[in-house]
Parts: structure tokens; C-alpha cells; sequence
């Protein structure tokens, strides 16, 4: 069971957002050993597995300049498992039990320019025109006035709690925007107001390039710090396409707090860049796509030994995902994921070194309920 929870603001002055994510996992598994490979002692084991996952992020962006904003971005992962294992044969039973606890936290505090917006309802305002213009051949809505129509479409959550009867109050202001004589027949009035079930998904417009100061907590770690440099852009080619790409650098420092270990000090780089892809097939149908390359570099120094070590990762991903939008926030998705990896393990001194890659394909599928989704 993996519920969560999803919110957006957005005005001029700030943007910020937050997720909730649990995860809870129950899992049970019993197996035999075959007797031909141990002899005469049937090896039969029993696993049980209890994980508890929290994750929590937030960030908000506060705009000092009409494109200049002050970040604060803020993750926080918390991790429960209790592990049961049961080795039972004719002669003893032995029992293994583990409860492991783990937890990080993320700050980063920085500064930015740039400004994407959540155009969700002015994209929505234009499928809307689209259709009233076909009901209307002559009557032309001008841009002006489908901003304004947009900013109705935003605030339709706010009729819902102010007003008993919200479709009333809601058209009567839209079409005060447009011409408050329009006359509409029961078969124009459902063509109009079914524009808002249409699925459009979540629609973003612009750019902007972030710099940050990243302070880690970790369970195991102490002194962690860091830095972040991000670029974003989105741009909607058409009412059903939308392109993004984006690209982070980051560095990070970490030391063990046990000085018992041998490993004394980490330091690693990371470098992402992604594209993503989505497209409205039908007004029920969305396909999106996403083709990603991670770079992944770790320098460990050793307290006690005469080198230091280095562990590089090379990660290239390709995922398609499609979703059919079925009834009031039910939906069924499929996913499929290619990726491909190469990695490989150094040392200062010559040692041997070892070098791996792999491959793999993923398919996933199943159903999302969507319990609540407004806009304010």
C-alpha cells in the first residue's frame, strides 16, 4: 500500500509544493532447500518482512524580482524494518530477527531566476474556446479575454466551497467575460461543460536556473555539505504536446562519525539531465515519455589504509508510460522501462579494479485513484 498526498500553490509573490508518500510492505515467504544438494538435512525456511517507509518533501520559491526568487527545498526520509527468518531442519530450528531504523533529511537554500508557471488553466480556457467557437462560427474570443476566462477555470475549487449551487455562480461569471446574452440549448451547454473532465495533465511554461547550499543529516554521517546547480524548461508545442528538459550538478561531502572504520571521508558528484515528453492522444489517453543519463562519481579516502578508492556509475533510462483516464479519479496505467548501466570500482595503488554492466527491462501495471485534485 503505497498512499499520498500532493499539494500546489502558486500566486506571484511564491510558488511552493508538497508530497507525503508512505509505504507499507508486508511480506511472507516460505521455501525448501532441495535434500540432494545438502544431504540428508531438508532445510526449510520461513521469511517474514515488515517496511515502513515516510517521505516527505517540500520546497517554496519566494519572488524578490519578477524573475528572481530566494529557494528553500527540504526532503526527509524516514525507514522501519523488521526482518523475522525461520531455519528449521530435523535436527535444530534457528530463528534470525533484525529491526533496522534509518533516517536523512535534505536542506538546500539558495537563490534563482527564471519563472515556470502552472498553466493547467489557461490551457484548459482554450480547449474551451475551441469548442465554442465551433458552436459559434462567427463569434471569435480574443487572447484578453481567455486570460480572463483562464483565471475563472483556476478558481472553480473556491465556487465549490463558497457556493451550494457552484455551476451556476461559475458560468455566469465566464460568460459575463464574453458576452452575458450568449444563449446556449442543453446539447451546447453539456459540449461546453464537459471540457472539464477532459484530462489535460499538469501543463507548465518557461525556465529557470537555480544555486543552492545542500546540508545533509544522515544517520551514519556527520559535517555534510554540498552545492546544487539546476536548469529547468518547459515549453507546450500544442494543447496536447508538452516538452521538458532539465539538467542538475551536485556536489557532496560526507564523514563518518564512527572513527573506528576505516573509511574516513566521501565525496561525490552527481550529473543528471532528462527529457520528457507528453502527449494527449485522446481525451482520455496520455503517453508520457521520458529518456534520462545519470553520471555518478564517489571518491572514498581510507583512515587506516595506504589509497583511496573511487566507485564511477553511468545510468542510461528510457520510459514510456500510458494512462487511461476511466471514471471519477480511476484510472489504469502501464509502464515500461528500459535502462542500461556501467560501473566500475578503482584504486589509487594499482590494485585489481572491477568493472560491470548491465542491463534490464521493466513492466509495470496497475491501477491510481485520485481521491481529490482542485486547483485554488
Amino acid at each position: 500500500m503505497k498512499p499520498s498526498l500532493l499539494g500546489y500553490y502558486e500566486s506571484e509573490k511564491y510558488i511552493q509544493n508538497y508530497q507525503v508518500n508512505l509505504s507499507l510492505d508486508n511480506h511472507y515467504k516460505m521455501y525448501q532447500n532441495n535434500p540432494k544438494l545438502i544431504g540428508n538435512a531438508m532445510l526449510k525456511n520461513r521469511e517474514m518482512k515488515y517496511d515502513i517507509t515516510l517521505d516527505l518533501k517540500g520546497s517554496r520559491k519566494q519572488y524578490l524580482l519578477p524573475k528572481g526568487f530566494l529557494l528553500i527545498d527540504g526532503t526527509y526520509n524516514h525507514t522501519y524494518q523488521d526482518h523475522k527468518t525461520e531455519e528449521k531442519t530435523a535436527e535444530n530450528e534457528t530463528d534470525y530477527k533484525g529491526i533496522a531504523r534509518d533516517y536523512q533529511a535534505d536542506i538546500k537554500l539558495g537563490v534563482g531566476f527564471g519563472r515556470i508557471r502552472n498553466i493547467s488553466p489557461l490551457i484548459r480556457a482554450l480547449r474551451w474556446r475551441e469548442r465554442f467557437e465551433a458552436l459559434r462560427d462567427s463569434f471569435v474570443i480574443t487572447d484578453d479575454k481567455i486570460q480572463l476566462i483562464g483565471q475563472e477555470f483556476s478558481k472553480i475549487s473556491g465556487y465549490e466551497v463558497i457556493y451550494d449551487r457552484k455551476d451556476k455562480y461559475f458560468w455566469n461569471n465566464l460568460f459575463n467575460h464574453i458576452d452575458p446574452n450568449q444563449s446556449l440549448t442543453p446539447f451546447e451547454t453539456f459540449y461546453l461543460t464537459d471540457v472539464l473532465y477532459e484530462n489535460i495533465d499538469e501543463r507548465f511554461e518557461g525556465w529557470e536556473v537555480s544555486a543552492a547550499y545542500n546540508l545533509q543529516f544522515r544517520k551514519e554521517y556527520k559535517d555534510n555539505w554540498g552545492g546544487v546547480l539546476k536548469l529547468n524548461w518547459y515549453k507546450n508545442l500544442s494543447l496536447e504536446d508538452q516538452i521538458n528538459f532539465g539538467s542538475t550538478i551536485s556536489f557532496q561531502k560526507m564523514n563518518l562519525k564512527n572513527e573506528i572504520s576505516s573509511f574516513y571521508e566521501n565525496t561525490e558528484y552527481i550529473y543528471t539531465t532528462f527529457s520528457n515528453y507528453l502527449w494527449l492522444l485522446t481525451d482520455r489517453i496520455t503517453w508520457h515519455s521520458q529518456l534520462s543519463h545519470k553520471y555518478h562519481y564517489v571518491r572514498n579516502r581510507y583512515q587506516n589504509l595506504a589509497y583511496d578508492g573511487s566507485d564511477k556509475f553511468t545510468g542510461h533510462y528510457l520510459n514510456s508510460k500510458f494512462i487511461y483516464y476511466i471514471e471519477n479519479g480511476m484510472n489504469f496505467f502501464i509502464n515500461v522501462e528500459y535502462n542500461f548501466a556501467d560501473s566500475s570500482q578503482r584504486y589509487s595503488n594499482r590494485m585489481p579494479y572491477m568493472e560491470d554492466n548491465s542491463h534490464g527491462l521493466q513492466l509495470n501495471f496497475g491501477f491510481h485513484y485520485i481521491f481529490n485534485q482542485k486547483s485554488f
